[in-house]
């Protein structure tokens, strides 16, 4: 992720390239946790990913104030007079300046989710022998639980489908995954 900027001294201009970070992860991967007490399992999976940028772009969407469609809540704490600190400029009716893609809208896209977490209870075999079984298990297993991230969007696991090899690690809103839960 980069920003050109342009500055003008007298009449010289020089356009600055600036580092904002990289889309690609530094790490990425996943790993499980498996305890056993008696006959109850719990197996724990987990996923992340550390060291990427996001730039995200519904973000930049719902604090444009370039026209009457709602907008976020933090607009509210827009620039209004002299004398305000704020990070969100003024409100400029069908002007694009809001509208400017910037670093204020990178983000780390760094984070831990539970993948899916199932526990399991398997009957006493003393118990399932009269009925002619070797084994009975009932377990409850629920999908994306929870994750963890400083990422101000719905899912740091960006939509890759509306993204091109020009764009990759920008945020277009897709819904985020849903929470699921299976039982048998």
């Amino acid at each position: 992720v980069s920003a050109f900027l342009l500055n003008r001294s007298s009449d010289l201009v020089v356009y600055d390239i600036v580092y904002l970070g990289n889309s690609l992860p530094k790490l990425q991967g996943g790993f499980n946790l498996t305890f056993n007490y008696g006959n109850w399992k719990l197996i724990a999976r987990f996923t992340y990913r550390w060291g990427n940028k996001i730039f995200n772009q519904a973000r930049m969407n719902l604090e444009s104030m370039i026209s009457t469609n709602n907008q976020a809540a933090s607009v509210n704490s827009r620039w209004r007079k002299d004398g305000d600190e704020t990070i969100i400029p003024r409100a400029l009716y069908n002007m694009g300046y809001n509208y400017q893609a910037s670093s204020r809208y990178v983000e780390d896209g760094s984070f831990l989710r539970m993948q899916s977490d199932t526990i399991g209870y398997s009957l006493p075999e003393k118990l399932i022998e009269k009925v002619n079984l070797s084994k009975v298990r009932f377990y409850v297993t629920g999908t994306n639980l929870f994750c963890l991230t400083k990422y101000s969007g719905y899912d740091p696991e960006v939509d890759t489908r509306r993204a091109t090899p020009l764009t990759p690690g920008v945020d277009y809103s897709a819904y985020p995954k849903s929470i699921g839960f299976v039982a048998g």
